[in-house]
């Protein structure tokens, strides 16, 4: 029972042996043949894992107000501005916040760009940790993760939001991030932190080592 198919491998064409083709011929489409069109096996996104939100001092312009429709539009600016650049991938973890997760999720799956949430602490002893989370993780559970860090809603509102610390050393901050909360610990600063990298894994009594540092997160398609 040969099987025909015709340019684009959208659909098949199956015949009984020695039977010449016609019209009334049975045509229908083939999963086979649709999972074929797709790229093979994994592929490199351009992406920027340490993108602030227009919470940042530096942000230009300064956004003004709480308006909704206002930080929609500097979210779906700001989006396009990286996606204008050809990044496919952004993380965002803003220090000691995750106020602006919704807005910039919104406008990332309007332009099509996979966003992964999260947000930037410092450890006890002084270490900058980028904590990035599942796309799918909502905004109150990342709340809770800085809430069981010691970095609760209300003192990051009486001090000085930039600068807190976790209550956690960084051993058990990695720890608690990877294995309680399910996300991926990254280093920002990697040469300017290398030293007090060393330094703490010579001295935690839990070594860094053993932590399950390499993680991996699976993405979802932009909705």
């Amino acid at each position: 029972m040969p099987v025909f198919c015709p340019p684009g491998g959208m659909s098949v064409v199956w015949h009984t042996e020695g039977a010449a083709t016609s019209p009334e011929q049975t045509v229908f489409s083939s999963p086979v043949f649709e999972a074929a069109k797709l790229a093979a096996g994994a592929r490199f996104l351009k992406a920027d894992l340490q993108v602030h939100t227009p919470l940042d001092p530096r942000f230009e312009p300064r956004p003004t107000g709480n308006d909704k429709d206002a930080r929609a539009a500097t979210a779906r600016n700001y989006l396009q501005a990286a996606k204008d650049r050809g990044v496919e991938l952004v993380a965002i973890p803003e220090h000691n916040d995750v106020s602006w997760i919704d807005e910039l999720r919104y406008a990332a799956n309007g332009l099509e760009l996979h966003m992964l949430p999260g947000f930037e602490v410092e450890s006890s002893e002084g270490i900058h940790v980028l904590c990035i989370f599942n796309s799918t993780t909502k905004t109150v559970d990342l709340e809770d993760s800085l809430a069981r860090l010691g970095l609760t809603k209300e003192k990051r509102t009486e001090q000085k939001r930039l600068e807190l610390r976790a209550d956690l050393d960084f051993a058990g901050l990695v720890t608690f991030v990877q294995e309680d909360c399910g996300g991926i610990c990254c280093c920002p600063h990697g040469l300017g932190q290398r030293v007090a990298f060393v330094r703490q894994r010579r001295s935690a009594s839990r070594p860094v080592e053993d932590r399950g540092s390499v993680r991996g997160t699976d993405l979802e398609a932009p909705e």
